[in-house]
């Protein structure tokens, strides 16, 4: 990367692109604490009240892989600022919805701008911050924002639903968007190259890819609710079969929407296994802790809430540590140490889930899980874009991030389905069942991420071998 290239950089565009990150992490928590409120004023059952979650993650994870190549091809800085127009149209329409219907669809807005958003704001780091040092420092910043952003969500959220009523929470995303869209305006460089590389997009490949990703996230969303049923067997089943056929369709097709030669990178390849152990665990964290602090202490949501500052700040101040990580240890050891912090946090979060735990001692142990996540969130995007033309820089990270929403899900299927099994064959009762089965979940996401950390120091190459391969 050329050195005039850097001058050029706009002394907001780091702070633009994090803001963006944070943005997109308080929308996932902020919602969740104002789920009961939104059911109780539009009538909405549990099976139809989960789809506030569901109907984003369908469209954010299924649109992630066309929205990184779009950006790509057309210009990340166009996609950034149609990502956030999007998002701020979905969340004044998700305020303003008088009955479910328009409340779904106004989520299923806010999460076609997040797939528009993300992967454009991740190629826009790898293309602006040469690989190395100043490109671990933008994505160690970029990752603190979103584990800020993850906890103030479920803070803000608590608050806001203690003075006003669930519309707030859509209402305070619309003006945080809208900055973010003038932030950008500012901040972004146009993309140069555009009209150089720009070429014809796959659209059959981005229709398997969108329909067979989605497929997948609600099979595996739907199990912990459903059980293996018709419904999520089928939808499974057809999400592999579409994903097939868009392996399939990229191997041939003249323009692909993924080259699958990126899956030769031992980085980037190694990086999505380590992902999808890294969401399988961390992902169910937040909804565990929410679950033991209400369901089994008692805490309001107000307080729920604000027991997840620590776990942000925490998150804020290891941005520190994870660029150090990874200019020291490079990739494969600062995740490795990322992921054994994050096992560490997790076992402790584990030890502390008794009936008769004291919030505090539960919260202590948040502060080490958030170490970990920022380190692991940080050092996975790197492994993302290393060795990665410029072209193709929005794609691998749109691909990181779709393994990232596949993982969560795949984690809360999994865990969540042992914590209820657990409680229901318990011979406790009450809260201490509850409190068993979500002990038992969260001990077997400490064990995943100690796999991860394992399998990581044996896939991922070293950085000797990187530098050779430069």
């Amino acid at each position: 990367m050329s050195q005039q290239l850097l001058t050029r950089r706009h002394p907001l565009l780091l702070p633009v692109l994090a803001f963006a990150q944070f943005l997109l992490a308080l929308d996932y928590n902020i919602v969740l604490v104002a789920l009961p409120d939104m059911g109780s004023e539009l009538g909405m059952s549990p099976a139809t009240l989960q789809w506030v979650v569901s109907s984003y993650a369908l469209a954010f994870g299924g649109l992630l892989l066309f929205g990184g190549r779009l950006g790509d091809v057309f210009g990340r800085r166009r996609f950034v600022l149609l990502g956030l127009i999007i998002f701020a149209a979905g969340s004044l329409a998700a305020a303003l919805a008088p009955q479910a219907a328009l409340l779904l669809i106004g989520r299923v807005l806010q999460g076609v701008g997040g797939a528009l958003l993300s992967p454009s704001v991740l190629a826009a780091i790898a293309v602006s911050f040469e690989e190395g040092p100043a490109r671990f420092r933008a994505l160690a910043i970029w990752s603190s924002a979103g584990a800020v952003g993850l906890a103030l969500g479920s803070a803000l959220g608590g608050v806001l639903m203690a003075f006003f009523d669930w519309r707030a929470v859509f209402l305070l995303l619309v003006p945080l968007a809208l900055l973010g869209l003038g932030g950008a305006w500012a901040a972004v460089p146009r993309d140069t190259e555009v009209t150089a590389r720009r070429r014809p997009v796959d659209l059959p490949g981005g229709l398997f890819a969108a329909v067979g990703v989605a497929a997948v996230v609600f099979a595996l969303a739907e199990l912990p609710n459903r059980g293996a049923d018709a419904a999520a067997l089928t939808a499974a089943a057809a999400g592999v079969i579409l994903l097939a056929a868009f392996v399939l369709r990229e191997k041939r097709a003249a323009h692909p929407l993924l080259h699958l030669s990126l899956f030769r990178r031992r980085t980037l390849a190694g990086g999505l296994v380590a992902m999808v152990l890294f969401m399988g665990s961390i992902g169910t964290s937040y909804y565990v802790f929410t679950l033991f602090a209400q369901d089994v202490l008692g805490a309001s949501a107000l307080v729920t809430g604000l027991a997840f500052l620590p776990w942000g700040i925490a998150g804020l101040l290891a941005s520190g540590l994870a660029r150090t990580a990874l200019n020291r240890l490079g990739i494969r050891g600062a995740l490795v140490l990322g992921l054994v912090v994050a096992a560490a946090g997790n076992a402790g979060l584990a030890s502390s889930l008794n009936a008769d735990a004291p919030l505090a001692v539960v919260v202590a142990w948040t502060v080490l899980l958030g170490v970990g996540q920022a380190m692991g969130f940080a050092t996975l995007f790197a492994a993302a874009g290393t060795g990665v033309p410029a072209e193709q820089q929005g794609v691998a990270s749109a691909l990181m991030s779709t393994i990232q929403q596949v993982g969560t899900a795949l984690g809360l299927a999994v865990l969540i389905g042992l914590a209820t099994g657990v409680t229901r064959g318990s011979d406790l009762a009450g809260v201490e069942a509850t409190a068993a089965g979500l002990q038992a979940a969260t001990w077997v996401g400490a064990g995943v991420l100690a796999g991860g950390a394992v399998l990581s120091a044996l896939i991922l190459p070293g950085r000797k071998a990187l530098q050779a391969a430069s």
